[in-house]
């Protein structure tokens, strides 16, 4: 008998925990109205976009595109961030730590000795 009912409260409770997780994404989702009623908004907003997209802090896109350059070693402006006048023809080792002493080698052990499925574990 205590299986049904566990059987039976599952049944009750599994949508309704459903429905909490559609409800938190809709929450974080600025296109959807349960994300502005959730900070005190009536609804979304007409102009929703340039709030949550907008020049929020006073950055411009061109602000934005030079840090996702400057964060992605395949960029020069990675490079030149770092004092390279530019991206180096052996970037790909550089990247994984060769400039700090690592080789590529070092972190594959490194990684496999972290790893339960291998040998070096």
């Amino acid at each position: 008998m205590k299986i049904f009912n566990i059987a039976v409260l599952i049944a009750i409770l599994l949508p309704f925990n459903i429905l909490l997780s559609d409800n938190h994404s809709d929450q974080m989702n600025p296109n959807n109205d349960a994300y502005w009623d959730s900070r005190g908004y009536d609804g979304r907003p007409d102009d929703w976009e340039d709030r949550t997209y907008g020049n929020s802090g006073g950055y411009s896109q061109d602000d934005y595109n030079n840090r996702s350059n400057q964060l992605n070693p395949n960029n020069d402006a990675y490079w030149q961030s770092r004092g390279y006048d530019e991206r180096p023809d052996d970037w790909e080792g550089g990247t994984y730590g060769n400039y700090y002493g690592y080789s590529q080698n070092d972190y594959n052990n490194r990684s496999n000795q972290h790893n339960p499925n291998n040998d070096s574990y």
